[in-house]
Formats: structure tokens, C-alpha cells, sequence
């Protein structure tokens, strides 16, 4: 059924950046990332909040047949955003596959994925116990969920790095107690899923927003994996862009791949001529002629690792990389690096002489 809501509330919506999938209920309480990693299907971690159902509602929910609650579902979808969403009612005998039940933070192997948005331990055992009771009875109690349908991440300058993948994520917006009975009585859950139909896809240079919004939610297991696979530009100089570029420095200068896999995304950032941008991606450059001075990493060709052993980082090792590294950004930006450290450099950092750890 589709239901169109005028001069909703936006109180509960979800935002997606092609990457990220974020669930708001106010603010961010829940996001889902679709990191291109060969073992892991989709990073995700939540806040907690309160439930925020109303008892009828609830009751609507585990007793109430079809028409009553597609009746209730008009009057909650006021708390979305104006739009059009496809609410559908789904029981266990229609689902052939049980969905991973993922506690924030975490990662899961597959989908679809439900991402709990209450955290574990708030949750009432004595009342799991009793929705366990009912569902063994042959009750069929509903869960809420909220879902844009199948996401499909977009690399943008990495495209050519990491294969394109899918993955179907459903925040639990309702009914936390009746999912970890379905799980522990091992039964598909009858529950009511909320599509938004033709989600609104954010503009570019509102990621950052995104991001500064659901940092607070973040580890620094799942701010690495973000910086590796979705880097932004964050040029404010506040304690979370300082943090992040902390971050994303320290895996420059020892990650040779890291180097390697961003080379169109810096030629990009630096065709787009933004001097803010241009000062912020020569301190990351420093740091990847860091990584050749440090551990002796070539950013442009194959690891020095022979015979399952690296090779010992010399002088000649760090000037043949320095070489390397010069010639590098040549071919990347068209100009020297002395060019660009005059250009964009920051007077108070050495570019040129080693300072690493050697």
C-alpha cells in the first residue's frame, strides 16, 4: 500500500549519501556503511534511544488485523517527512530467509540486515520472554521496520578500486523485543516494512554535514574504514576535522595501498582549484612522503618485499623513493612538489626535510 504523507513532521527519516545510510529520529540514532571489505557485507552502529511507540499502537501491532493497522500507519507516518512511502505487512510463511539481527556497533556477513537502534542491554529479558511465549503459541506478533530498499554504494573516484556490491538494511524502528524473540525462537518475523519511496540522495557537499552529524556514533575501528573507503575533505579546523585528518594521516604513512587506491580522488580535488582544499591536500601528500622516508613505501609501484621479507629502508632506499615520490606527483598534478608546497603549503611545516621516525 502506498501511503503519501503531506506536511510530515521529518521527525524520523533516513538520508543516504550513495555511501552512508543514516537513520535519523530527531538526530542520527543508527547508520549502516557499505564498505567494499572482502569478508564483511556492511559496518553499522547506533546510539540507542528510547522507544517512543505509543501503547495503542503497540497493541495495534501484535493484535490488530491488516486494515487496522494500515489505518494506524497513516496517522504515525506524520512523524516522516511529506512523501510517499509503500508500507507493506509481511509474515513469516512469505520469508524464506531469517534476517541477521545486528547489535550496533558491528559488522554483518550478508543481508538482509535488521540494525537494531535500541542498545542490548535495555532491553527487558522478561518481556522477550513473553512475546517468546506467544510466538510458540502461534502469535505473530509485528515488528516496525524502515527501510529505502536495496542500497547500492557508489565509489565515486574508487570505482576502479572496489566492486560494486548490494546490500538490503532495515532499521528497527519498533519492536526490539518482539525481534529477539523471533531470533531465539528461531521463526521469520511477521512485521511491517516502511519503504521510502524515491529516497532524496543528498548533494556532494553535504556529506560532510552527514558526517559531522553521526560522528559521535563513530569508533575509530569504523572512522578508519570510512576514511579508507569514502575520504571527505574537511578542511574546518575543529576538533572533528583535526581528529579525522589525525586519522587519515597516520594510515598514510604506512599504508601503501591507501596511497596508491586515492590517486584519481587527489588528482580531483586538485583540478577543482579550491585553495582550502588545495592546502588540505598537500598535508596529506606530506604524509604519504613520509610513508616513503619512514618504512621505505613506494606510493606509485609494487611494495619493497622480497623474499617474504621487507627490504631494509637505507639512505639510497629513501632517496630512491623521495625520486619516486617527486616524480609521482609530477605525473599526478603536472607540477613539482616544490611548486605545490609554495602554491599550497603551509609555512610552518618542513616539506622537504626527513623528520621521520628513522
Amino acid at each position: 500500500m502506498i501511503i503519501n504523507v503531506a506536511d510530515g513532521k521529518a521527525i524520523i527519516d533516513l538520508i543516504n549519501d550513495k555511501y552512508t545510510t543514516c537513520l535519523k529520529i530527531k538526530r542520527p540514532v543508527a547508520v549502516s556503511y557499505g564498505l567494499p571489505d572482502p569478508s564483511v557485507g556492511c559496518y553499522y552502529d547506533a546510539a540507542g534511544f528510547e522507544p517512543f511507540m505509543a501503547e495503542q499502537v503497540n497493541e495495534v501491532m501484535i493484535n490488530g488485523d491488516d486494515a487496522t493497522i494500515l489505518e494506524n500507519m497513516q496517522e504515525f507516518l506524520q512523524l516522516f517527512p511529506s512523501g510517499s512511502y509503500r508500507v507493506d505487512i509481511v509474515r513469516p510463511e512469505q520469508e524464506q530467509q531469517i534476517p541477521w539481527y545486528c547489535w550496533a556497533p558491528g559488522a554483518s556477513y550478508g543481508g538482509p540486515i535488521w540494525i537494531f537502534t535500541q542498545r542490548e542491554a535495555s532491553l527487558d529479558q522478561e518481556r522477550i520472554k513473553y512475546y517468546e511465549t506467544m510466538i510458540r503459541n502461534g502469535g505473530r506478533p509485528k515488528v516496525m521496520v524502515f527501510t529505502q530498499g536495496e542500497v547500492r554504494p557508489e565509489y565515486g573516484d574508487l570505482k576502479n578500486v572496489y566492486e560494486d556490491s548490494t546490500c538490503d538494511i532495515y532499521f528497527v524502528i519498533d519492536g526490539h523485543h518482539k525481534a529477539m524473540a523471533y531470533s531465539n525462537c528461531g521463526v521469520p518475523p511477521a512485521y511491517v516494512c516502511i519503504c521510502k519511496e524515491a529516497p532524496v540522495e543528498i548533494a556532494v557537499e553535504d556529506k560532510e554535514a552527514l558526517f559531522y552529524a553521526y560522528d559521535y556514533l563513530l569508533n575509530d575501528t569504523l572512522r578508519d574504514k570510512l576514511i579508507r573507503w569514502q575520504p571527505l575533505v574537511l578542511t574546518k579546523d575543529d576538533p572533528i576535522a583535526r581528529y579525522y585528518n589525525q586519522r587519515m594521516d597516520e594510515m598514510l604513512r604506512v599504508d601503501t595501498n591507501f596511497c596508491r587506491w586515492h590517486s584519481e580522488y587527489y588528482r580531483n580535488i586538485f583540478r577543482k582549484k579550491n585553495p582550502a582544499e588545495l592546502h588540505w591536500l598537500t598535508a596529506r601528500l606530506n604524509a604519504i612522503r613520509e610513508n616513503t622516508l619512514r618504512k621505505g613505501f613506494n606510493p606509485v609501484g609494487p611494495d619493497p618485499y622480497v623474499n617474504g621479507q621487507w627490504i631494509s629502508v637505507t639512505d639510497e632506499v629513501r632517496r630512491a623513493n623521495n625520486k619516486k615520490f617527486r616524480k609521482w606527483i609530477k605525473q599526478l598534478f603536472g607540477i613539482t612538489w616544490e611548486e605545490m608546497v609554495k602554491a599550497y603549503g603551509d609555512p610552518s611545516i618542513n616539506y622537504f626535510t626527513d623528520t621521520t621516525n628513522q
